[in-house]
């Protein structure tokens, strides 16, 4: 009982921090994530040091795909910022 419990409280965590999307540095998505995971580490007693650092902000704008063979073609998108999963 206790793993099961283990993986519904994981899967729980999990769903919380992908629905704070995006969670690039310096967005509302990643301070909200910020806070939720010093408020889950404080409830088992846990103590938390934040530290401060200069990061160059990653957000991109555009990609492109360059497709070689069999035909030469270039394809400009947008990129899927944020799922889930990454």
């Amino acid at each position: 009982m206790q793993a099961a419990t283990s993986r519904l409280c994981m899967k729980k965590y999990v769903k919380d921090i992908c629905d704070r999307s995006p969670r690039y540095a310096g967005t509302k998505g990643e301070a909200e994530t910020c806070d939720y995971l010093v408020a889950e580490v404080a409830k088992i007693g846990a103590k938390v040091k934040l530290e401060e650092f200069d990061y160059l902000h990653y957000a991109p704008e555009w990609s492109r795909i360059e497709i070689l063979a069999p035909n030469l073609e270039t394809l400009d998108h947008l990129p899927l910022l944020l799922s889930c999963l990454s």
